[in-house]
Formats: C-alpha cells, sequence, structure tokens
C-alpha cells in the first residue's frame, strides 16, 4: 500500500517589506501600507488536534472540519505558504493550493485533507461489457486481474483512503478492442465500483488514421488503403508508439527522487537532463512530482503534468533550491552573517529567535547580497539569540540550520579607551550616554597629575564609533571628569571636578565651553560636580556637593545659566547628595542622603524653575547597615524610581523599586543579585531607561571571575581580595505585570574593576565603566583583548 507524505519542510515566504541587503539599524523589516487580505479554506476529515501554519508561524488549531482563516493579514502582492505542523493523532494531513501571492483579494481554496492512518482499506473495481474472451485489467501497472465474462470485477489488492488507482488494459481478448472510462482517480473513503470497461470487436476496415482509446492511450488501426504502412489484411491493430518522459533539473544539491504517475520512480543526483526509464504509450497521461526532497533543499517541478503527442517529451522542468549554509561573526555591537550564493535563489532572508525560547520571526526581507549586518544589537536582550538565513524564489524558500550566538557574546562587547591612555589615570570613574546612544563622554579624573579628562566618543550614520574629543579643564582645579551627563541628543555636555561643573556645547564636531558653575563658598573638600542630574534637553542641571550636604539646581533661558535652588537634607548627618537623578522631562528630582539614619531618598518637583519638596521616602525591611539612597535613578516622566542601598545584607546590598500613582509613591519590588555576597556593594549606583521597563544596577566589589554575559557566577578571580574585586552590573526588567527579574549578570570582556560607573540610553544600551580595566585595547574596539599589568582603565559598550 502506499502511504501519504506529508511535506512538513517549512517554506518560509517574504511579506513584500522592500528591505535591502546590508547594515540595518534595527534588524527589523518596514511594514506595507498596501491593503490587507486573509489567508485561508476549508479541511476535512479531522479527527483530533490539527495545527497549520503560513510563513512557518501564525499557528492556527484546528478541531472540526469546516473553513477556516488564518489570524495575521497579508498585503497586496505578499507570499502564503500553508504547511502541517501537526497533525491530529494518527492521521496524515496533505494541504493542496498550499503556495501563492496575494492578488487583490482574499486567499480562500486553501484545502486541507486528513486521512487516518492505517485506515480501512477498499477495493477497487467496476464492470466489464461486450467481453468476447479473456481480459488482463492492471492497477499502477500491476495487480493483473483476470476477467473472461461480462459483469463485475475488482482487483485483489485493496487500497486506503487517499491511495491513487490507474486502471489499464494490459492484455485484450484476440479481435477486440477495449476502453476503459473512469480508471483514474483517488479512494475517497469508500469502494470504488465505477470503473467500466468496454469491449468491442474489432471492425475489418476502418477509416485511415482512425483511432479507439485504450487504457488512457489509444490504438490506432488502418484500412486496406495504408499502403507500405498496411500492417496485414487481417485487420489487427498496430502496436501504439511509446516515448519517454523526462526534462532537466537544476540548482540540486543531494538526492532527489521523482514520480511519475504515482508509480514510476526516478532517482536523480546532478544537475541537468533526465528521462524516466519506463516509456509511456502515444496519447496517455503522465504527472511527474518530487516524492523525496534533497537533504536540507526543496525541489519544484513546472511543466510536470500532460499528454504525450507523437515526441518524447523534455520539458518538464525541476527547479531545486538548497540551503543556505551562513558563518556568524561579530562586530561591535553587531552580528555579521555571510553565506555562499545558492543556485536558483533570487533573493534570502534573516529570521531570529531573541532568546532561543520565543520562536524564530522574519527581521529582514529581501536581500540581494550574500551577507547582512545585525547592527546596534542590545547584547544583553540577545543572549542564546538563535538565527535563520533562507534561499528564496518565486516557488519558495529553503531554510539553513539555526546558528546559536557564543554563550557570552564577548566577542561583540565594545571597548572604549584612550587613544593614548596612562596607567592609572582612572579612565571610567564616570561614564554617560547621550538618550539616542550615539554620543557618549568618558571621565578620567587622574589624567595630567589629577588635573583630569573626559574623553567624547560619537557613533556616525555608518555605525561606526569613533574619538571625536578629549577635553580638558581651562582652570587650575583638579578631578576634571569626576562626574558627566548629556542631554538626550548628546549637544549638551556637563562635566563634573572637585568644585567646579563646566558645561559645553556642541555644533558638528566641535565642543565649546559655554560656562563654568561655582558656586560661592564652594571649595575642593565639598566635592561639588561629583554627581550631576541633567534633563533631556539640556536646559536644567542638579550638581551635588556632598561635603556641604546640599544640592545646586541651575537653569538656563536664553543661553544664560542661574542658580535656581539650594536644596539641603533635613539633618546634618553626612550623605545628603551622594546620589541624584533627574527626569528625563525636568520635572522630578531624587537626592539620595544615604548617611541620614538608616538613609532616604528626597523627591523635588519642578514648578517653573521653582524646586519644591515633593515627599522623603524610605523603603520597608531596612536592616541597621542602611545606606538606602547610595544610588537613585528615575524613568523619563519621574514615574519609576530606583533605589540602591548597598549596605544592605552584609554590604552585600540591595535595590528597591518605587512607582508614583495619583500622586502617591509605592514601593514595589525589592531586587538582590542572583550571586550576592557580602561586600559586593549592590546598589552603589543605578540607572533605569526611559521608559521604566530596565534597571541596571553595580555591584562594586562582586568578585565573579567570568566574562561577558551570564557566565559562571562563581567568585575566584585570580588574586582578587573582598576589598579589591572586579565588580559587575546586573540589568534587571519589569514585565507588563509589574514583576522585576534578573535579565543578565554582566562582566568586564577582560579582567577588570567596576567601580561606580553606569549608563543606560534610551534603546537599553548599557554603558559600564571600569576604571582600572587591564586590557590591552586602545582607542575604540571590541571583544576580549589580552591581559596587561597596567590598569589603563576602560569603559565596555553592551
Amino acid at each position: 500500500m502506499s502511504a501519504l507524505l506529508v511535506i512538513a519542510l517549512g517554506l518560509w515566504w517574504a511579506l513584500r517589506s522592500g528591505a535591502d541587503g546590508g547594515t540595518a539599524e534595527s534588524g527589523a523589516a518596514a511594514a506595507s501600507a498596501a491593503a490587507s487580505y486573509s489567508v485561508g479554506g476549508s479541511a476535512s476529515g479531522i479527527t483530533g488536534s490539527l495545527v497549520l501554519q503560513n510563513n512557518l508561524g501564525d499557528d492556527l488549531s484546528l478541531t472540526a472540519d469546516g473553513d477556516f482563516d488564518f489570524a495575521t493579514a497579508l498585503d497586496e502582492g505578499g507570499a502564503f505558504s500553508v504547511t502541517v505542523l501537526s497533525a491530529p493523532e494518527g492521521q496524515t494531513c496533505t494541504v493542496d493550493n498550499a503556495q501563492g501571492t496575494i492578488q487583490g483579494a482574499d486567499v480562500t481554496d486553501v484545502a486541507v485533507q486528513c486521512v487516518t492512518d492505517g485506515a480501512a482499506e477498499h477495493t477497487l473495481g467496476g464492470t466489464v461489457s461486450g467481453l468476447g474472451g479473456t481480459l488482463v485489467l492492471q492497477n499502477n501497472g500491476g495487480d493483473d486481474a483476470i476477467v473472461e465474462a461480462d459483469g463485475t470485477f475488482a482487483f485483489a489488492e485493496t487500497l486506503e483512503d487517499g491511495d491513487r488507482f490507474h486502471v489499464t488494459v494490459k492484455e485484450e481478448p484476440a479481435g477486440q478492442v477495449c476502453t476503459v472510462d473512469g480508471g483514474r482517480g483517488a479512494i475517497d473513503g469508500a469502494d470504488v465500483t465505477t470503473v467500466q470497461v468496454t469491449c468491442v470487436g474489432n471492425p475489418t476496415t476502418s477509416t485511415t488514421g482512425a483511432s479507439i482509446a485504450k487504457g488512457g492511450t489509444s490504438v490506432r488501426h488502418v484500412s486496406d488503403e495504408g499502403g507500405a504502412s498496411d500492417p496485414g489484411d487481417d485487420g489487427s491493430a498496430v502496436p501504439v508508439a511509446r516515448y519517454g518522459v523526462g526534462g532537466s533539473v537544476s540548482g540540486l544539491d543531494g538526492t532527489l527522487v521523482l514520480l511519475n504517475d504515482g508509480t514510476d520512480t526516478l532517482t536523480v543526483s546532478t544537475d541537468g537532463p533526465f528521462t524516466f526509464a519506463t516509456t509511456i504509450e502515444d496519447g496517455s497521461r503522465y504527472d511527474i512530482t518530487v516524492k523525496t526532497q534533497p537533504a536540507g533543499g526543496r525541489c519544484t517541478v513546472t511543466d510536470g503534468s500532460g499528454t504525450v503527442d507523437g515526441a518524447a517529451v523534455t520539458s518538464v522542468a525541476v527547479t531545486c533550491l538548497s540551503a543556505p549554509v551562513p558563518a556568524l561573526s561579530y562586530g561591535l555591537k553587531a552580528f555579521s552573517f555571510t553565506w555562499a550564493a545558492v543556485g536558483g535563489a533570487d533573493y534570502y532572508q534573516l529570521y531570529e529567535d531573541p532568546d532561543g525560547a520565543s520562536g524564530l520571526s522574519l527581521i529582514a526581507d529581501h536581500i540581494d547580497a550574500t551577507s547582512f549586518d545585525l547592527t546596534d544589537v542590545v547584547l544583553y536582550n540577545r543572549i542564546n539569540a538563535q538565527y535563520q538565513v533562507t534561499a528564496c524564489n518565486a516557488d519558495g524558500c529553503v531554510q539553513s540550520d539555526t546558528m546559536t550566538v557564543s554563550d557570552t557574546l564577548v566577542e561583540a562587547a565594545g571597548h572604549f579607551r584612550e587613544s593614548s591612555p596612562a596607567s592609572y589615570d582612572y579612565f571610567g570613574i564616570s561614564v554617560a550616554l547621550s538618550g539616542d546612544g550615539r554620543t557618549m563622554v568618558v571621565g578620567a579624573y587622574a589624567t595630567n597629575s589629577y588635573k583630569g579628562s573626559a574623553t567624547v566618543f560619537v557613533k556616525d550614520d555608518d555605525g561606526t564609533w569613533r574619538e571625536q574629543e578629549q577635553l580638558f579643564p581651562v582652570t587650575s582645579s583638579t578631578g576634571f571628569g569626576f562626574g558627566t551627563a548629556l542631554n538626550a541628543d548628546g549637544t549638551v555636555l556637563v562635566v563634573g571636578g572637585y568644585a567646579r561643573a563646566h558645561i559645553y556645547q556642541r555644533s558638528g564636531d566641535v565642543w565649546t565651553l559655554i560656562t563654568t558653575l561655582h558656586p560661592t563658598g564652594i571649595t575642593s573638600t565639598d566635592y561639588f560636580g561629583w554627581n550631576l542630574g541633567l534633563s533631556a534637553d539640556g536646559k536644567n542641571l542638579a550638581v551635588s556637593a556632598t561635603g556641604a550636604r546640599t544640592v545646586y539646581v541651575f537653569g538656563e533661558s536664553g543661553g544664560i545659566w542661574s542658580e535656581l535652588a539650594q536644596l539641603t537634607g533635613d539633618t546634618s548627618d553626612w550623605g545628603y547628595g551622594a546620589s541624584l537623578s533627574m527626569a528625563d522631562d525636568g520635572s522630578t528630582l531624587a537626592v539620595g542622603s544615604e548617611g541620614e539614619g538608616l538613609g532616604y531618598v528626597y523627591l523635588y518637583d519642578n514648578d517653573g524653575g521653582s524646586w519644591t519638596r515633593q515627599t522623603k521616602l524610605q523603603a520597608t525591611g531596612l536592616d541597621s547597615n542602611g545606606g538606602f539612597g547610595s544610588g537613585v535613578a528615575l524613568d523619563g516622566d519621574g514615574s519609576t524610581l530606583a533605589v540602591g542601598a548597598a549596605y544592605q545584607n552584609g554590604y552585600a546590598g540591595k535595590a528597591y523599586i518605587f512607582t508614583k500613582d495619583g500622586g502617591v509613591w509605592m514601593q514595589q519590588a525589592v531586587l538582590e543579585a542572583s550571586n550576592g555576597e557580602p561586600l559586593d556593594y549592590f546598589g552603589a549606583k543605578l540607572d533605569l531607561t526611559k521608559d521604566g521597563s530596565t534597571l541596571a544596577v553595580t555591584a562594586t566589589y562582586e568578585a565573579g571571575g567570568s566574562t561577558g554575559l551570564n557566565g559562571p557566577d562563581n567568585n575566584d578571580l585570580p588574586g582578587a581580595t573582598n576589598n579589591d574585586d572586579g565588580g559587575a552590573a546586573y540589568v534587571f526588567t519589569r514585565s507588563d505585570d509589574g514583576t522585576w527579574s534578573q535579565k543578565a549578570y554582566v562582566k568586564g570582556a577582560s579582567q577588570s574593576y567596576y567601580q561606580r560607573a553606569i549608563s543606560l540610553a534610551y534603546d537599553g544600551t548599557l554603558a559600564v565603566g571600569a576604571l582600572v580595566d587591564q586590557s590591552d585595547s586602545t582607542g575604540v574596539s571590541f571583544g576580549p583583548g589580552n591581559p596587561v599589568a597596567s590598569a589603563f582603565g576602560g569603559v565596555f559598550l553592551y
């Protein structure tokens, strides 16, 4: 018996969004503005749960016969490919009219037929009339049935549902011609009794060239006027000519098995012409299909059906697509995919599963080149990511094997350092990213005998990072670069020192000092400029002076900066201003006061330049070590607040999340590092993305010895002690229901010592300062680098 084969090979069809090959900032395909149409049809024979897919996604579950439509509509010109993801238990399901393109209307003719495996078998037969001797019939070229009298007949072998049959005459009675009607078809849940065989006596004369149908072929007869071609005077039939059926194969990589008329097989292993071994009679039908696809490839047949018409058939075209074999390499926050050209492919696609568990989805379509760069990758959002490249033409697509990114993605981590570094400059003591993620400034307060510097890096339109300018103090003050801040578009920069805050503005590639802020009475021991908070528009600035227990707020109007407020805590205890954060919209300011009892955070509102206290917060459940307020971070509109408490749990540290609803602040979550230990100082510094959904936290002295993302969290950094361990950063994300969970454990790409600097861009790009980083990299680079003895410092970008 023949068994139905389910073609479950995914054919990924492109939604024609117009994306090109090359570099893509986001890696996402552009959406079409064309009208959308549904894809559907009908299903029959279902006895359980059937799951269909369109373009290897958009799963549709069916449990009963009837009409269906996929949930996702397609644009005009978009391709569809309906396949069976899973059939009901004990059934085999096939799809007709499964592929095509949207042509201005809904698709309603996809037909899914399910049959039960090992189903009841059915007989094949019919009736014979006019028989004057012994007749031999065949089904599918075998299973001879000998008939010797008019009446009913049946073949000995039974057939299952869905099996095809083809009844032909093998031998006729002497002097008779027998024809078959209703001899081709497929079993459809019942015995077949409708095949009709009619036999007639062979006439002694006939019109020259007349023919009588025989088993789907024809028997040709001639009269006495046949001349040289006369077969004789006995009126016997002239044997019907037989011809080969074949064509050509292109793009084949592997072994392909073709099938003619459901029975005759041909194995093909190379491109070029092919011909089936069994010839067929003139006038007979042929129907060439693919029985077995080449491993990892897909072949389609064009002009595969027809009728032999007095000559060999050579026009059948079999076009094959092989699976691409891509390679994955890395750049700075970038994945590069390359592959050899696939014969017969018109374009390529790239699919992504961002975490190895969410499923593949199309991110780049109609790639004309044999390479593609996925840039601006937020690395901690691509841990365990998987990718596939597909080769496509008008007949469909063939996918590559799945590629998985490296375990820790250390190869793609960016590394930044001055072009001419010096050991123990403490490059990375501060770092700030602009909201758009295209500008980064890094402080190095010990450069030039502790006068300090601030180095600006920019990302050009082609995605390349470069050092733009290194700034130095214009006064004799020291500690320049101890604090840094950038506005949203990276055009306003503030650099803090021990007693001053310097404000710069950029035009093109040139930074100009606009003003230097130095409040009356401030000295170097007040550490004015240690912590900075700048609004997204660069017009509101908060500067802490921790030694003076004061936060100064400034505003810009008409290019002039003015002092707007001096803010202080309720006591003279140390720590007020140890941390601060200003909301992007400039409406809210948070100030940490870690030394005031167990610690507090003060919240202030901006009312047209008038700053007033909104509230004073303290978390519940703090232990006696206190430290609440060691770090603070506000989201863009000031509705989410993260607070570090680095001294909790024996200085292991915690972070607390608060949200504001209706003007009231509520504690939402308490976060701890997955591998926290005493003296890690988790919560020393924090930052939130603009939307408040992602939080980054430093653990200044965490001692794990791994590199990159989510490496082993063992605490065995070579030579480390609890007071000079390398440190780490942690990324947490908030789900839609408000639940926070740890996303990533972040280490330097080389042996590095993190300290206090951390910054998040709006898209989640993460910068972490490593002020005594010990690698040999200089300038802008990526990957792990090689360890060296000198502690040049650096910043890692993820």
